[in-house]
């Protein structure tokens, strides 16, 4: 086949594209520093196009003295999938254990440059660079550390179809940070000090299986040389631009955010366990974020806001969020479009903090009663229960509601659509009931329903039309807009 001889001509087979560390010299004694000759692994497979570079001892750590970088289609994987709680009880588990002199470092990162010279730690990509890194990936590996807390566990940064599965990344600064890369996969779990996941500035249409837990001691403030460029950049915006309710979101540790400060991030899709995080979710200038599963804890009385949104399209499949104390479900800026399904149960303090001005905001919170002390506080907002209220219609003389069904209509704040039901009795053409104003069409409207016709003027009022002494109201619909 064509296909075979292209194998042998270029001499690969499956076996090539799959590396043992320790053919490197990788040692995992958990003593001597492996971070060189497991990158010796990593820039061979690179070099020749791609494979996976294999940690194949399983309960063993490789120390680190500084940070891997992955080249185009490479795989750093371990020999079994790692999950909560990390390395306890998963057998065959391995960890790669940051010992770091200085802060100022990821343990794993895309090997991506600008004209040759890599990004700075704390630096995010402003466009997509010259040096991009494709398709590569972690798997089945813990990442720690001893001593210092690196800056961050995992940055795919400038790296399209870039993936991390079956991982767990264990005390650092932030866990995984995504930009400028799009259509990835994360499944990944983060016991990190301040920052759990992130997608920032041109992280587009990837996917994300996320558990962020907030590590002891709990910090309630991010420190200034662990804080991400991009919210130490958005500390003027929380005056200029968001218009939130505090500006003490900048430097609050929070397990997810998604956004951009000069652009977009769009796209995204999370299912999301966040806990014990003194905020929840953070977005800005994130659009068609799709959150399926949201669950949000805070039990230690530090959950401060649940989700923090400003300029930005989202929803929620699935929203279950018990935060203690004084914790606030939202705070919202300008400009939102969010919709939200109360599925599962909502606790908290308070609903929202009204921000400064919110007249382009509009949120379509379902599952909540309005009924809910402290719910519909959010101006510019409209709310929305489960379903709307069936209003009965007061008929005018020679009609009479039907033995089977009385006729009501309703009104849909959210679709602005109109619906009736029940049915009429009388004989002959004439006005049978007036609808209140929120209920009337923007003009006239005439239906043919069974056993007659009722026709709807833009003042309210209808007329009926018997054929058979009994008219169906049921299916008649329209929208207001």
């Amino acid at each position: 086949m064509m296909v075979g001889a292209s194998v042998v001509a270029t001499g690969l087979s499956a076996s090539a594209l799959r590396y043992n560390a320790t053919d490197f010299g990788v040692l995992g004694d958990g003593v001597a520093d492996d971070a060189p000759a497991i990158q010796k692994a990593l820039d061979h497979a690179g070099r020749l196009g791609g494979g996976v570079v294999f940690l194949s001892q399983p309960k063993v750590h490789y120390r680190l003295t500084k940070g891997l970088k992955l080249p185009s289609y490479v795989t750093l994987e371990g020999p079994a999938p790692v999950h909560y709680p990390y390395n306890a009880g998963n057998k065959g588990a391995c960890a790669l254990v940051a010992d770091f002199i200085d802060h100022r470092a990821w343990m794993v990162e895309a090997a991506t440059t600008e004209r040759g010279v890599a990004f700075a730690y704390d630096k995010l990509l402003g466009e997509l660079p010259q040096g991009v890194t494709y398709n590569c990936g972690v798997k089945n590996i813990l990442l720690t550390s001893k001593g210092v807390v690196p800056f961050g566990g995992i940055r795919m940064h400038g790296c399209p179809g870039s993936f991390v599965e079956e991982v767990c990344i264990d005390r650092v600064g932030c866990g995984l940070l995504v930009n400028y890369s799009f259509c990835g996969s994360y499944r990944v779990m983060t016991n990190a000090l301040y920052y759990g996941v992130v997608a920032w500035d041109d992280a587009n249409a990837n996917i994300f299986a996320v558990h962020c837990m907030h590590s002891p001691p709990w910090p309630v403030k991010v420190p200034s040389e662990y804080q991400l460029s991009f919210m130490t950049q958005m500390k003027d915006h929380f005056d200029t631009t968001l218009n939130l309710s505090t500006k003490d979101h900048v430097d609050r540790p929070y397990g997810i955010l998604c956004g951009s400060i000069a652009s977009t991030s769009i796209g995204n899709v999370f299912d999301a366990t966040v806990e014990q995080f003194p905020g929840g979710i953070f977005l800005y200038n994130a659009y068609s974020t799709d959150i399926r599963q949201c669950y949000l804890e805070g039990n230690r009385d530090k959950m401060v806001c649940g989700l923090v949104a400003s300029r930005s399209r989202f929803s929620v499949q699935a929203f279950h969020a018990y935060l203690s104390g004084t914790g606030a479900v939202f705070d919202f800026g300008i400009d939102v479009l969010g919709k939200i399904f109360g599925s599962g149960i909502v606790h908290a303090a308070t609903f929202g903090k009204p921000p400064r001005d919110d007249g382009a905001s509009l949120l379509l919170l379902e599952g909540i009663p309005l009924s809910t002390p402290g719910a519909p506080i959010q101006r510019g907002i409209r709310y929305m229960t489960n379903e709307t209220s069936w209003l009965p219609l007061t008929l005018k003389p020679n009609w009479r509601a039907s033995a089977d069904e009385a006729p009501a209509v309703r009104f849909d704040p959210w679709s602005q659509r109109v619906e009736f039901k029940g049915a009429v009795q009388g004989v002959g053409d004439s006005v049978g009931f007036v609808l209140p104003p929120q209920c009337r069409p923007p003009g006239l409207r005439v239906y043919k329903v069974p056993g007659g016709q009722v026709a709807i003027r833009a003042d309210g009022v209808a007329r009926v039309s018997a054929d058979e002494g009994s008219v169906s109201l049921d299916g008649i619909s329209f929208s207001r807009w």
